[in-house]
């Protein structure tokens, strides 16, 4: 399915009674979609709340075509306010929950319903879930707020205890597949999948075929690198085409696949592998002994807790600065390679 507007498959029977819902008006004023990384349930806020301004609704689907759906699809709807930090893996701070707070509160431009969207709503620090609490308390007429969460256990309990928790599951793997294959070829989609972890999407809603080749160049500039062909200054600029959090999650892929293959002499196929057989094999071919092989491989695994503590830093709600997280990562996938090309000149 086109995804503005519309329901992805997995998510129909949800959308279905949320629509009905709000067709019979029973639809609560807050609602938590609670569900794993990447299954689109920002995409199903953002289509379901333009059903709900949608002025000529039919069949449970937003017209597309009037006044409200126009203005939507533009971002110029005064009756729709989603705060985007939550998205963007940046904490969400008391000033963003007070903009929606004052938004609950005045008028409607069209004299009918607001909708408010918190996307990945446990990145709310303590005093913005506080300033939450107020709003959900007073509920105002006709305004809905729904919350967004891969890491429901992360909200406050008072935030929880006031949203209508609804789960959204994630898509089988042959509807993931059937959906990418609208987009991708079969070799692409194999890759995507490996890359997505089996999800339908990798950095947010807005999937793209430049978006898979920018992945693509960030592999062979880590290999690059580990192997002395490329700089650290040349990682870093195929880094800045991922969003850094993505670029971490890639580093702990790609070396924690190095540090597996390793030690396996005869290895089978493997599906969708990040690094090649030769790539391996070259890696191999650097370390003479057994205690050669057994120190690179300590090396790998401290970097792999590194790129682990890393990933914990940004789900916190500490507001971290991810490109320096990064760029501290890059310094020490340099030294890494520098360290295995010493020991095999050595």
């Amino acid at each position: 399915m086109t995804r503005e507007g519309l329901p992805f498959d997995w998510h129909k029977t949800v959308w279905d009674s949320l629509a009905n819902a709000l067709k019979g008006q029973s639809l609560p004023h807050a609602l938590l979609l609670e569900g794993e990384r990447h299954i689109g349930k920002t995409l199903f806020t953002r289509a379901f709340a333009k059903l709900v301004l949608c002025k000529n609704r039919k069949d449970n689907l937003a017209c597309g075509a009037c006044r409200s759906c126009s203005m939507i699809s533009a971002g110029t709807h005064p009756d729709r306010l989603e705060l985007e930090s939550g998205e963007n893996h940046v904490s969400i701070k008391v000033d963003d929950v007070r903009l929606l707070s004052t938004f609950s509160q005045r008028s409607s431009h069209s004299g009918a319903a607001r909708i408010a969207i918190i996307p990945e709503a446990h990145r709310m620090n303590s005093s913005a879930s506080n300033a939450l609490l107020k709003t959900l308390e007073e509920p105002q007429d006709q305004v809905y707020i729904i919350l967004t969460s891969s890491e429901f256990g992360r909200l406050s309990a008072t935030v929880r205890s006031r949203v209508q928790r609804i789960k959204m599951r994630s898509p089988s793997l042959k509807e993931t597949t059937d959906f990418l294959s609208d987009e991708l070829e079969e070799e692409g989609v194999l890759e995507f999948l490996r890359l997505s972890r089996g999800k339908p999407f990798i950095d947010g809603p807005e999937f793209s075929r430049q978006e898979l080749s920018h992945y693509r160049d960030f592999q062979r500039c880590v290999l690059g690198t580990l192997f002395i062909k490329k700089s650290s200054y040349e990682l870093q600029k195929c880094a800045f085409k991922l969003k850094p959090h993505s670029a971490i999650d890639e580093f702990f892929l790609i070396a924690s696949e190095i540090l597996k293959r390793n030690f396996i002499e005869q290895e089978g196929d493997i599906e969708n592998p990040c690094v090649s057989k030769e790539e391996i094999s070259n890696i191999r071919s650097k370390q003479n002994s057994v205690l050669e092989k057994a120190e690179f491989s300590k090396n790998l695994a401290t970097f792999i807790s590194f790129v682990e503590s890393a990933q914990k830093v940004i789900k916190s709600s500490s507001n971290p600065n991810p490109q320096l997280l990064l760029d501290s990562l890059i310094w020490r996938w340099e030294r890494l390679g520098s360290s295995l090309e010493k020991r095999n000149k050595n």
